[in-house]
């Protein structure tokens, strides 16, 4: 959920689905990332999946960075496309199926862009066994309820600690709720 909006589980499904066919046939083979500039839409859900569906790392970057900064993030990934939640909603409608995929531990999974604090960003990248270990060890240390855990995100997507609240949302089927700035500011 973010703000009035929600979308619930068999709709994450189907219009990541959906996203991963039309990458799948549209993007050049490879495995080049796919860059997704907004804020707490839902459609950033939707991308990442549909991306890692894909068979591509996505790169999530906030549009509260200034412009030049969002353009050097897009040049250094090497992205394959950029998409904005407006592009993922026309996307990603429809019932197509995801191609079938298989990622290993050692794929890439999603590229995080660091602060730069020596002036360049830097993309760090999280493979499928980093976020499974992440996701297993807090399965094990906490006792999330199935189906009944509220998560709330309060962090951009841009920054790695937000994956503790969507993805453990995400495999406990709990919900996960997330705050704009605009909502943090008042």
């Amino acid at each position: 959920r973010s703000g009035e909006r929600a979308l619930t589980y068999g709709e994450l499904v189907r219009r990541s689905d959906a996203l991963a066919a039309h990458l799948a046939a549209t993007l050049p083979a490879g495995a080049a990332p796919v860059v997704v500039v907004g804020h707490k839409e839902p459609e950033m859900i939707v991308a990442f999946l549909g991306a890692v569906k894909a068979g591509r790392p996505y790169v999530p970057v906030d549009t509260a960075l200034p412009p030049q900064r969002i353009e050097r993030i897009i040049e250094l990934a090497e992205a394959a496309i950029t998409l904005t939640p407006e592009q993922v909603a026309a996307l990603s409608e429809g019932d197509a199926t995801a191609p079938p995929r298989r990622l290993s531990a050692a794929s890439p999974y999603y590229i995080m862009f660091t602060s730069g604090s020596t002036g360049e960003p830097k993309g760090v990248v999280i493979t499928l066994g980093c976020i499974e270990a992440f996701i297993t060890w807090m399965l094990a240390e906490h006792g999330f309820a199935e189906g009944a855990e509220v998560f709330l995100n309060q962090v951009p997507f841009s920054f790695d600690v937000s994956v503790m609240d969507y993805y453990l949302a995400l495999v406990t089927g709990g919900s996960a709720v997330s705050v704009t700035r605009d909502e943090v500011a008042n």
